[in-house]
């Protein structure tokens, strides 16, 4: 991939989950964080980068850059912006990132786990739903 100015990175990194505390994972929000270093070395700009994160510790997010947004990753604000915030964004290309949990049901369909999943109300982001929608007209680079 081609990183430019105009290139954006929506990094997703879920340790704690609703479902249970034994789902939790250590691990996902450190290699969010490793990614934006590989990103910024390679010049996309902090003000392109955009993280959802749910840490075990929230320690772990204290020395980002200035300019990167960080939002929770749960269902409301990941919908939000794949539904609002992503089919305005302009640019030449899109990167998403998720470390977390994710599965493939019983149709062989991806689906990445919401920090807010849980056990009796199994909603989650459907990969392939959205990999359909960014390649659509609704979503432009323009």
């Amino acid at each position: 991939m081609q990183l430019t100015d105009k290139s954006h990175a929506w990094l997703v990194g879920i340790e704690t989950y609703a479902t249970d505390p034994k789902d939790n994972l250590d691990g996902p929000v450190n290699s969010v964080l490793g990614m934006v270093d590989w990103l910024l070395e390679r010049g996309l700009p902090p003000q392109n980068i955009r993280l959802f994160l749910s840490p075990a510790n929230a320690e772990k997010q204290t020395n980002l850059p200035e300019g990167i947004k960080v939002d929770e990753a749960n269902r409301r604000v990941l919908e939000a912006a794949l539904n609002e915030n992503l089919p305005k964004l302009k640019g030449d290309s899109w990167l998403f990132y998720w470390c977390g949990h994710g599965l493939i049901d019983n149709q062989g369909e991806r689906r990445l786990v919401y920090e807010d999943t849980h056990h009796s109300n199994f909603i989650t982001l459907n990969l392939i739903d959205l990999l359909r929608a960014v390649r659509s007209d609704l979503y432009s680079t323009g």
